[in-house]
């Protein structure tokens, strides 16, 4: 099976101990494809989900938008600790932000090692989600979704 490829710009400027980086996607070749498609073109290549009111979704083919923006710092404040804020802008379509923090020992001794991490996630959509007639759209108009989510663990050599 092929791999999802994007077709863009993207830069990353890692001048100490913050990574910048960002992009912008024009075009994509879902999995499985070998054709190039403008992104609002390439959603909804596999299942559509359902409407809120039990249809099937029927977005293939009937957004519209420009591509993806993307922007994303990780900090780390020292070799254990770091903090990554990203941001995904799909025009007109949709919004996502996340946060993460993570506490990971870069060294593992004899003893087992205490790791966590959290994060959030936040996505809405923009306008009206990708098409005006909300049978058709990918996310429907004024829709937000939250994620929170964590980890908790020891790690040791084996």
């Amino acid at each position: 099976m092929r791999p999802t490829f994007e077709d863009g710009m993207y830069l990353k400027y890692n001048p100490n101990k913050t990574i910048w980086e960002g992009g912008w996607l024009y075009n994509i070749s879902p999995r499985s494809t070998i054709q190039w498609f403008s992104v609002p073109n390439s959603i909804g290549w596999y299942a559509q989900g359902i409407n809120p009111d039990g249809t099937a979704g029927n977005y293939r083919g009937n957004l519209s938008g420009a591509g993806i923006g993307l922007f994303g710092i990780t900090h780390h404040f020292n070799k254990n600790v770091s903090i990554k804020l990203w941001e995904q802008f799909v025009e007109n379509i949709f919004n996502t932000l996340l946060a993460e923090f993570n506490y990971m020992p870069e060294t593992i001794q004899q003893k087992p090692v205490f790791f966590t991490g959290i994060r959030f996630i936040t996505q809405q959509s923009i306008h009206d989600g990708g098409n005006q007639n909300q049978d058709k759209t990918y996310m429907l108009k004024g829709n937000v979704a939250y994620v929170f989510s964590g980890r908790v663990g020891l790690k040791n050599k084996r």
